[in-house]
């Protein structure tokens, strides 16, 4: 029996069209993060990669690299999520001054506490 595992990566997408004698019977489109699993070239299971096989998969695919060129890798990985994360907005100023002063060692925890908590209910009684 040939298995064969095909590793589908976080948003990409892997269509399977299972056919018998040249006519297409179904068709399964896997969104990843995603392990899918395929014996005498059947379609058998799919699962969610695991960490354990991440770590594995990126093991596998720097090895070998220069220096360099994982630099260049990253470099791409973290302008990947700093464009996706340009579009996130602080939406409550209040808890960031309290999060800052509590950080500083301007406020003390207990007062931290209690400035949550009034924040909390304010941010309940506009909505």
């Amino acid at each position: 029996m040939k298995v064969q595992e095909i590793y589908v990566m976080q948003g990409e997408e892997c269509r399977i069209d299972k056919a018998s004698e040249g006519i297409l019977n179904e068709s399964h489109v896997v969104v990843g993060p995603a392990k899918i699993v395929v014996a005498n070239g059947h379609f058998v299971s799919k699962e969610e990669v695991t960490m354990e096989e991440r770590f594995e998969l990126v093991a596998a695919a720097i090895k070998g690299l220069k220096r360099h060129q994982w630099s260049r890798i990253t470099q791409h990985i973290d302008m990947t999520y700093n464009s996706k994360a340009a579009d996130v907005r602080i939406d409550d100023s209040e808890l960031l001054k309290i999060n800052l002063q509590k950080e500083f060692g301007l406020i003390s925890p207990s007062k931290a506490i209690e400035a949550f908590k009034k924040a909390a209910e304010e941010s309940q009684k506009e909505k």
